[in-house]
């Protein structure tokens, strides 16, 4: 009820100095703020402010890592370190026979991780998983 459109809003950050200027502006725009991999945007300088930022406006974010999950986004999609080691090591392998590696492949294994304290404090409820599947932080 009430939904805009199943558009995606993409904002560019030209720097850390604009992060919470961008996320803001998606305020009225989205559910949800899908957070990219991006070492000079989310550091320990500005994951604080935005995390508080999201909090009191009640934008949940979808973050890139465990650690960003623990630090208060409200979900997580990121890969299976485990299973990506393991890809890892398939490579090097298939790179020590002589063969090939022009195609790297992504990540076979995703985990999902959901931080429930953060979901409560915006009224979000988030199913449980299945056994053995996603990370709940509580």
């Amino acid at each position: 009820a009430g939904r805009q459109s199943d558009a995606f809003h993409i904002v560019e950050c030209p720097g850390p100095e604009q992060l919470l200027r961008a996320f803001l502006s998606l305020k009225g725009k989205a559910e949800v703020v899908v957070a990219v991999p991006d070492g000079a945007l989310f550091n320990g300088t500005t994951i604080k402010p935005l995390i508080l930022a999201s909090l009191e406006n009640r934008l949940p974010i979808a973050g890139f890592s465990p650690s960003f999950v623990r630090a208060g986004a409200a979900v997580g999609i990121y890969p299976d370190f485990h299973e990506l080691g393991r890809q890892a090591a398939e490579l090097a392998v298939r790179l020590l026979r002589g063969e090939s590696a022009a195609t790297v492949e992504p990540p076979r294994k995703l985990t999902v991780a959901v931080n429930h304290r953060v979901g409560r404090l915006m009224g979000i409820e988030f199913g449980r998983p299945r056994h053995g599947e996603g990370v709940v932080f509580k």
